[in-house]
Order: C-alpha cells, then structure tokens, then sequence
C-alpha cells in the first residue's frame, strides 16, 4: 500500500526481540492505519489497540500519531509473524534512514545518544524538523549561525563512532578487554597465544561516546602463513583508527611493545593483568593511561568506565550530553550553514 501520500518503514532491526516500531509517514497514513486498526481514534495519546489482518486478530499495539512529523508510530511485538503480516497489509518496507537526524535517532548505543537526538528533533520542530528550514530562519542572525557550526565537531563525535583498534603481543590481553567493554563473550580466550586471526569489529558506547572496536590479531613470532596473513590484515584494519596499546603488566614493556610504539602514534597504553605481579616500567616509555584486570565478567562495569572515560579526555572531549543549540549532522548540513554564513559575509 505505500505510494502517493503514503509509505511505511520498520524502524527496528528486522530480527526476533521484544518490540518492533513500524512508522507509517504520509497524509494517508489514517487510511492506512484503518487497514489493521479499523475505526478507531488514533490521536497523539499512546493508547493500547488490537491489530487485525485480513480479518484476523493479530497482536496489541500501542498506537499513537505524531503530526509534527506526520507519521502514526505502531510498537507491536517484534516476531516475525507480526512484522511480516504488517508488511502484506502495508507493502514492502520503505527504507528506515535516509538523514542523519533519522540515523542519529534510531540508532542510538546509550542514553546520552539518545538524549542528544531528542534534543535535536525538538529543537527543529518549529522548522518541520528540516535542519535548511533552520538555516534559512536564521539567515539575518549571523552569531547563531557560527553557533551551530562550532558545535558541529562535538555533534559529530557523539554521532559518528570513533574507530579504536587495539594492538599488543600475543595473549596480551586484548580480546579480555575487549569482551569486557562489550559486556559480553564476543571474541573466544584462551591462554593459547594467537587465538585471535581475524580482526573483530564491534559498536559501542563508553562515557557516552560511539566507538567501533577493533580487536587485532597479536604480534610476535610468525608460525605460518595463516598467521602471516591474520598479522598484516590486522595492519591494514588499523592505519585509519585511534590505537590502544594493551600490555601484559606482568612481562611489561619488551621488543614487540617498542616496535609498535615506533610504528604509529600510540593514543592510550592500557596495562592489563594488573592483579598479577607486575615487571618493572622502563623510565623511557610513557607510563600506561590505564591499569585494569580483566579476569572477573564483574569487572566489566568498571573496566568500561574507566576505558571510556580516557579515551574521552585523550580526544579533548567534555561530558557527552546535549549541546544546548542545533548543530549540523552531516556534511550536507554543515555546507548548508556555510553558504548561510558565506552569503551573510556578502552583504
């Protein structure tokens, strides 16, 4: 049924889980929602209404509108059965994110993220939640203008994950770690060196902040070509990203460490295994931002606080929260306020 003055879109990954959202945008999204609501009110009040289709009772949905962004939001059952049945009443899905605003909502990783977001579409309701409408309202107002574009930097650094890659010999540690930042067993340990061969990649937030985790294939001795190959993959994986150096505190600082401090800028060294007796610290390396131990799952509340909170002050970024103004999104928006800005300069 998506067409002329109407389409509709799943805005939660398609997959088993506790609750779907299903958006259904247009001016004639009343008469769609009649498809599986019949004649019921639907108005900007969350209330609670049963689904049919094609004649069927289907689920409950909670059911409200939002006519700033003229869409009816339905938060049904997320099992593949519902989502499917909606999906025939409706047509094919239309795609979830086109705009950064849309990628920033609905794919948030914490609540800081989200907080942002929200902040964000309130702060463009006026403006029909169009970040050029903004800009052109406030054409004549060159300081807010630069406002927004000062805040782009930090608009970016909540939204857009920062690549780290952590780097270290064999069994230093850095799958523990990384196990640990995501709160759960992704990346299998062991106290077999060269467990890890392919780089794992990961999406988390810590101190508010997106990352992608990268976890390397560890440096040492080279015992085949499998591990030849897993050692320069996991070279190339990390040229672009921020990168953690992690040290086993108990051998400390050795030939394999100094190597990949001479290869790339290092931007945090963590000591890992700190509950065992640790070797001597040279006086000629930068002693490590971070010590932890990774051996307790129970550790990994404190494990992620403190990672997070170093990395934040590393990239010389204040607490994660709300920006208190509109800030431009992508580079589409920040040309935008550019133009704004340049043609302001003209007059």
């Amino acid at each position: 049924m998506s067409g002329a003055g109407f389409h509709a879109t799943l805005l939660t990954p398609r997959a088993p889980g506790g609750i779907a959202v299903v958006a259904l945008v247009g001016d004639a999204r009343f008469v769609a929602a009649a498809r599986v609501l019949g004649g019921v009110d639907i108005d900007a009040q969350p209330r609670l209404r049963w689904l049919r289709c094609a004649g069927e009772l289907l689920d409950q949905a909670v059911v409200f509108d939002r006519p700033e962004r003229s869409t009816i939001e339905l938060h049904v059952h997320g099992s593949e059965a519902v989502i499917r049945a909606l999906e025939d009443a409706f047509g094919p899905w239309s795609p979830a994110l086109t705009t950064a605003r849309e990628h920033a909502l609905c794919g948030a990783l914490s609540e800081t993220q989200l907080d942002f977001a929200l902040e964000q579409e309130r702060l463009l309701l006026p403006f029909q939640g169009r970040f050029d409408r903004w800009v052109r309202g406030h054409s004549d107002d060159a300081p807010a203008l630069r406002a927004a574009q000062a805040r782009h930097a930090l608009a970016m650094a909540i939204t857009s994950p920062c690549a780290v890659a952590f780097v270290g010999r064999k069994n230093a540690g850095k799958s523990t770690l990384m196990n640990r930042l995501l709160f759960t067993e992704r990346i299998l340990t062991g106290p077999t060196p060269g467990l890890t061969r392919d780089s794992v990649r990961e999406m988390v937030a810590l101190d508010g902040y997106p990352y992608e985790l990268i976890d390397t294939a560890g440096e040492g001795d080279i015992v085949d070509a499998i591990d030849a190959r897993a050692v320069a993959l996991s070279r190339a994986a990390r040229r672009s990203a921020l990168l953690v150096l992690v040290v086993d505190a108990s051998l400390g600082i050795g030939s394999i460490e100094r190597e990949l401090l001479a290869m790339a800028p290092v931007s945090l060294t963590v000591r890992t295994k700190v509950d065992l007796a640790a070797a001597a610290w040279p006086a000629d390396v930068p002693p490590p931002g971070v010590d932890v131990t990774c051996r307790d799952p129970g550790d990994a509340p404190r494990v992620r606080a403190t990672v997070g909170a170093w990395l934040r002050r590393v990239r010389r970024l204040p607490p994660a929260g709300r920006l208190g103004g509109v800030a431009p999104l992508d580079s589409l928006e920040l040309a935008e306020l550019r133009a704004a800005l340049e043609s302001h300069a003209e007059r």
